[in-house]
């Protein structure tokens, strides 16, 4: 079932499909938190996404059968971590370079705008290449 390439390609669908799906709530939960629980939300993320490449493997040590099941389990915390893990990453770039703009009503206009729309297209650009 998954050694043609176009089944590997839709497998790994379902993690980007687990990342939209969780991404909109990350959003909301990243909106409502502060800069040092975006860092936490980052590293459960991070956390998450270790678990899923161990289990997709899986690793050697842990003994256990290859199935379709498991690697989609793995798939799906994959995607789940990857929404925890990126997305704060953005918020967090933001505050850095605009200190204050997220909450102040006072700052924006044109120039907040252009601001995110350069750090969005910065951070972005850099992920893509790798």
């Amino acid at each position: 079932m998954l050694t043609d390439h176009g089944n590997v390609g839709l497998f790994f669908l379902i993690s980007a499909a687990t990342f939209l799906c969780f991404g909109f709530f990350v959003k909301k939960l990243v909106d409502t938190t502060g800069s040092r629980n975006r860092v936490l939300i980052c590293a459960f993320g991070l956390a998450v996404q270790a678990i899923g490449f161990i289990l997709i493997g899986p690793a050697p040590m842990l003994a256990m059968n290859k199935t379709v099941w498991l690697s989609i389990a793995a798939v799906v915390l994959m995607g789940f971590g990857f929404a925890f893990s990126f997305i704060p990453t953005f918020a967090l770039l933001f505050d850095i370079a605009l200190p204050g703009t997220r909450t102040n009503s006072t700052a924006g206009g044109v120039e907040r705008v252009t601001y995110a729309t350069s750090i969005a297209v910065i951070w972005f650009v850099t992920f893509s290449i790798g």
